[in-house]
Order: C-alpha cells, then structure tokens, then sequence
C-alpha cells in the first residue's frame, strides 16, 4: 500500500508520461454533435477544448451547434431541432 505522500507524487509522474504520450498523437475525434450551452458551462467546456481536446485531436468531424438563449431566440429555436436532428443522425450511424 502506498503512503499519503507517495500517492501523490506516482499520480504526476503517471499524468506527465500519460501527457507526454498524448502529445504525440494527432487522431481525428470520433464523429460527435456537440452543443454548447449557457454560461459558466460553456466557459468551462471552451478550457477543457482548448486546453486538452484540441491540441491531441482532430475535431473536425464534429458538429457545433450553439443553443444559448439569445440564439435559440434569434433563430426561433430551429438551432434546437437541428441539434436533435444531428444528434438523432449520429446515434443511426453507430
């Protein structure tokens, strides 16, 4: 068993190399519809992208669809059923 203070230290060295590996791999993303929603959610959803999604995969393929209240509005929410629709499309492929 591991002491509190080992613990730590294999978790960052397990990350670092973890890290290292991906940094080297440049793979398309599987194909995904991917929605951004209201606020801190889509603040937090752009960091975890641009920090650990992006710079190890090709996104592409995905689909972005923005379904923030000011756009759903602006559109007469027809972002909102083109959502489900790409949504429904990708579960039939797979």
């Amino acid at each position: 068993m591991l002491s509190r203070r080992a613990a730590p230290l294999l978790g960052r060295s397990v990350l670092r190399g973890h890290v290292a590996c991906l940094a080297t791999k440049s793979e398309p993303a599987p194909p995904m519809v991917y929605i951004k929603g209201e606020e801190m959610t889509r603040y937090t959803m752009d960091l975890i992208i641009k920090k650990w999604i992006d710079p190890h995969f090709d996104t592409g393929g995905w689909e972005y669809f923005d379904l923030s209240c000011k756009n759903r509005d602006d559109t007469e929410d027809k972002c909102l059923f083109d959502a489900v629709a790409a949504g429904a499309r990708r579960s039939e492929e797979h």
